[in-house]
């Protein structure tokens, strides 16, 4: 059983628990894994369950009570979080206890664990690339890390509890904390090197399925009103924050990106607008967005139409795998009245044509694996219909329709 030994009675901005003889368990992949993911980690206990692994600010992990333990680390370390291949997972809910724990004079050595028997990562030379350059950013090296795949008793570790967690607002010391880092930390990069004043972080390069039908259409008319069409898979992590800090207005399609900005302080960001995709993830965002912006907007002019599969245990439907369409009535309305953009020259009849080639690579790309018959069939109804509303708005061919 871990000895733990809270931590000073102080007002801590960034509280921590420290445990002797601690339990650290290997997590079993895959470790993000809905809605029972998170399996291992630091056992931690109800006692301890801020310094757990959260969710909306509730505890999230489940480790195995029954687990055995076949290794021991020696010296003291801090517990830094999973390590996990995606992107927006690794950014949104795994790197966010490194520099409070670092605030607190914690020890420099950091903790991960991956899952069990995954030692690609047990170096830093198996770390993928995006996690290598989130973990500079925090000045975090090769000489800083120890990686667990295994269940393992370690020594002395102490645990601070995280600044920000998915589906959940960043407390207000995590906030200025950021800020001041990576003010720092970018302006030491960067200086005041020029960045478009005005960005559209764009998903069309991602593929069709888990994205806005007609992207490519969306994206000429931003060009005209001048904007920069972003793709932050083709930046490093710190270009992509640079040029998210110093833009007028950021126009971001909802997606993993928009974790990009988790390593932003408070009102880092100028005008963000936020063009949604799937409705019910949406509300992550926000959280992640709004506190790092000066302004920031959630359009309505855009409505989630399905996905082609579910889950096979579950059949929850896979929403990060659906595709949106845009209210052409009103996006040009919505943006004009953000001070965004005003798409004077949009046409409904060009975006329909769009969206439905879109539509149907979509079912030609993702044909070779099995649909969820009731997924797929709302789907198409829900298209088609949505396809003739468009054009019904659209003005007789050979006349320029707003």
């Amino acid at each position: 059983m871990a000895k733990p030994t809270d931590a000073p009675d102080l007002p801590l901005d960034f509280p921590f628990v420290r445990l002797r003889d601690a339990k650290v368990q290997a997590f079993t992949a895959p470790i993000v894994d809905f809605p029972v993911g998170f399996r291992g980690g630091p056992v931690l206990g109800d006692r301890h369950s801020e310094f757990r692994h959260l969710r909306a600010w509730r505890p999230y992990d489940r480790p195995d009570d029954r687990a055995d333990y076949d290794e021991r680390l020696s010296g003291s370390f801090t517990y830094a979080g999973p390590l996990y291949d995606h992107f927006g997972h690794f950014i949104s809910e795994m790197v966010h206890r490194i520099l409070p724990g670092r605030a607190q004079g914690l020890p420099s050595r950091l903790l991960f664990v991956t899952a069990r028997g995954h030692s690609v990562h047990r170096n830093w030379a198996g770390l993928p690339p995006h996690v290598r350059s989130v973990l500079e950013f925090l000045d975090v090296g090769e000489e800083d890390i120890v990686v667990l795949d295994q269940n393992a008793i370690v020594d002395d570790l102490f645990v601070p509890r995280q600044g920000a967690v998915l589906n959940g607002p960043p407390t207000e010391a995590y906030l200025d904390l950021l800020r001041t880092h990576s003010t720092r930390r970018l302006d030491r990069m960067f200086g005041d090197r020029p960045r478009p004043e005005r960005i559209y972080v764009s998903r069309s390069a991602l593929g069709v399925p888990g994205g806005i039908l007609g992207e490519r259409y969306l994206e000429h008319q931003f060009a005209r009103e001048g904007f920069t069409i972003f793709r932050p898979e083709e930046h490093s992590y710190p270009e992509q924050i640079d040029h998210y800090r110093k833009a007028e207005t950021v126009v971001f399609a909802e997606g993993s990106a928009c974790h990009g900005a988790e390593l932003l302080g408070r009102g880092m960001m100028g005008n963000t607008v936020l063009v949604p995709r799937t409705g019910c993830q949406t509300p992550l965002f926000v959280p992640v967005l709004q506190p790092r912006s000066r302004r920031f907007s959630v359009l309505s002019a855009s409505h989630y139409l399905g996905t082609l599969f579910a889950d096979p245990a579950t059949k929850a439907p896979l929403f990060h795998r659906g595709v949106a369409l845009v209210d052409s009535r009103t996006i040009a309305d919505e943006l004009a009245g953000l001070g965004a953009a005003s798409f004077a020259s949009f046409s409904h009849r060009r975006y329909a044509a769009h969206a439905a080639r879109d539509f149907v690579r979509c079912l030609i790309s993702e044909r070779r694996e099995r649909w969820d018959r009731v997924e797929a069939s709302r789907l198409l109804r829900r298209f088609g219909a949505s396809f003739v509303r468009s054009l019904q708005r659209a003005k007789p061919a050979g006349k320029l329709a707003r």
